[in-house]
């Protein structure tokens, strides 16, 4: 008798636990919380420091009930999944994410959360921390080193550069220019490729242009004891490109350690 009940407590167990689990299928173990994105060149990128007139975005990890967002001083109370929106001054901004979310016991609970998110001048005061030279490998190859320089310009030899300009150099490895035009002047000290920015991403297009391998990347830099650059990229295979005129893309990524 003691065997029968106990295989059937087993098996009532069994049956709570699918019911229990079909009931929680909305819980998706995703950590609560939200990311601050900018906009560089044609994606979003991950940061919590830019400049002053980007385009900015705020979005939860996964989509929450009864969303509101409250951003810096902004009196405007935001319902929306993701917020789009550009600042004009410099300030550090507390961002409120408040909502409802789903949680391992299948009940709705509600939660507030808070990151802030710095806005730099974009006048050419404030340098990024990308400006620097990096030696590393692209990760299918980590035994062939090379060194890749982010570098910026700015002054009265590239006054149509008001807020000044970042230039990618030597990705891919070997790639230098110093025949570029820029407003109908050559600037032979500018070898690498101009470069869309924020202020720890950036991301360069080359897209179609054989001699720098048509290519099309984004970096961002990860802040620590020494800076590391990561930078996924594609570039043209142009061994297929050559033996047969096929146009294919290789993914790469370039890994590197600030010196």
């Amino acid at each position: 008798m003691k065997k029968t009940l106990l295989a059937a407590g087993i098996i009532l167990s069994i049956i709570s636990c699918k019911k229990n689990h079909e009931v929680c299928k909305n819980y998706s173990g995703i950590k609560r919380g939200f990311e601050s994105y900018e906009y560089v060149l044609d994606t979003l990128l991950k940061t919590d420091t830019s400049f002053v007139d980007k385009d900015i975005f705020f979005k939860p990890n996964e989509p929450y009930s009864n969303i509101a967002w409250t951003i810096g001083s902004d009196p405007r109370t935001f319902t929306s999944q993701t917020v789009n929106l550009r600042f004009s001054n410099p300030e550090r901004l507390n961002v409120i994410l408040k909502g409802n979310a789903i949680n391992s016991n299948c009940n709705t609970e509600s939660f507030t959360l808070t990151k802030a998110f710095v806005l730099l001048e974009n006048n050419g005061s404030i340098q990024s921390p990308l400006v620097g030279i990096y030696k590393g490998y692209n990760i299918d190859n980590i035994n062939d080193t090379f060194s890749v320089a982010i570098k910026f310009w700015i002054g009265s030899r590239y006054n149509w550069w008001g807020n000044g300009a970042y230039s990618v150099e030597n990705l891919p490895k070997g790639y230098l220019d110093t025949t570029q035009n820029f407003n109908g002047y050559s600037r032979p000290e500018i070898k690498g490729i101009i470069a869309s920015n924020g202020y720890k991403n950036i991301a360069i297009d080359k897209s179609g242009n054989l001699p720098s391998l048509g290519i099309k990347g984004y970096g961002n830099l990860v802040r620590g004891v020494k800076d590391t650059l990561i930078f996924s990229y594609t570039i043209i295979d142009t061994t297929l490109l050559n033996s047969s005129g096929q146009l294919k893309y290789i993914k790469k990524q370039f890994i590197g350690i600030k010196n």
